[in-house]
């Protein structure tokens, strides 16, 4: 294992034990299934809901569709908003979902929902929806050790440091690699906006190439030029979400030696590289179309992964049919 990885490991290992510890407390502390939602969504749910925790995770399987949608729309962060018929209506279709922010700063990354309503989904198929989205709990914990340090410093996370451990050896390699793991990481924002678009472009009847040209060619799909044009514009100090893509940043943390090549490798990850993904996403998703697949199995397949791992989740699936053709 390189330094990084033996830091991230044991990061990792620390945020496990944490988020562990903080999901057994606060089921002692609230052993009633009711007053547990109520503790991590600011109101008791109007029908009935079981709990039960995983290692790191508070799984709430709810049976009334407004607390599910209450919960998927963020609408328990907004008093005055209320429950609308189209996002229960859109609710209806989703088995379950991973969400990171809850009312208890302890529990963040650790809730999972699955759709009991009137049992539209088989068990066999709200198995695999938790095991899907503990998947997801996991992404979480080791996103929030990669970007964040023990004390909740964003810049001090371990990819973070990693550059600047690099920088400190003078190995301009190391800085780097670095430098482009870091930058993978944080184009995962893109990415995932990317993903919504795709589907709700492919669920409206885009063909391949208008969707692609869309997302590469349209302005207001360049996510990269558009968070430079808002450094750019911003008259305040940053915060390190909207810092961690400012080219500039990088230079001055780093020296006006590595302008070059932190310029070249943020253009490959988040021009180049993020062009070429999109494609084969994509490309990806019109493969299981040519398959045989309905658009909504498409949609439900894809919309739950996240958009870098398409290309792998389509060639698993179309291997696993070739397979059973051939047994047949």
């Amino acid at each position: 294992l390189t330094n990084w990885q033996k830091e991230l490991a044991k990061r990792a290992l620390t945020k496990y034990v944490e988020r562990h510890n903080a999901v057994r407390l606060a089921r002692e502390k609230y052993p009633d299934d009711k007053e547990l939602y109520k503790a991590l969504f600011g109101k008791k749910p109007n029908g009935d809901i079981d709990v039960i925790l995983g290692p790191m995770t508070i799984c709430f399987y709810i049976k009334n569709i407004e607390d599910f949608t209450c919960v998927h729309d963020n609408i328990f962060l907004e008093k005055k908003r209320h429950i609308t018929r189209q996002a229960i209506e859109e609710c209806l279709s989703v088995s379950g979902f991973f969400r990171y922010d809850v009312l208890i700063p302890e529990l963040y990354g650790t809730a999972i929902f699955i759709n009991c309503y009137k049992n539209r989904f088989s068990a066999e198929s709200q198995k695999q929806t938790v095991e899907h989205e503990e998947r997801h709990a996991l992404d979480s914990l080791l996103e929030d050790v990669l970007f964040f340090d023990e004390e909740g410093d964003e810049k001090e996370g371990v990819l973070f440091k990693e550059i600047k451990d690099a920088f400190l050896h003078k190995k301009e390699k190391d800085i780097e690699a670095a430098l482009q793991r870091f930058f993978i990481e944080v184009r995962k924002e893109f990415e995932n906006s990317a993903r919504v678009e795709i589907i709700a472009y492919f669920t409206e009847g885009y063909l391949l190439e208008k969707i692609i040209s869309k997302l590469t060619e349209d302005e207001s799909y360049d996510y990269y030029a558009m968070q430079k044009k808002l450094i750019k514009e911003s008259k305040y100090s940053l915060e390190f979400d909207i810092l961690k893509f400012d080219i500039k940043f990088f230079i001055e943390s780093l020296g006006v030696k590595f302008a070059p090549m932190i310029k070249k490798i943020a253009k490959q990850v988040f021009v180049e590289d993020y062009k070429k993904l999109l494609e084969e996403s994509v490309d990806a998703m019109f493969d299981l179309q040519i398959e045989g697949y309905s658009n909504e199995k498409i949609v439900a397949l894809l919309s739950i992964e996240p958009l870098r791992k398409w290309r792998k989740v389509v060639d698993r699936l179309i291997a696993a049919e070739n397979m059973k053709k051939i047994n047949i």
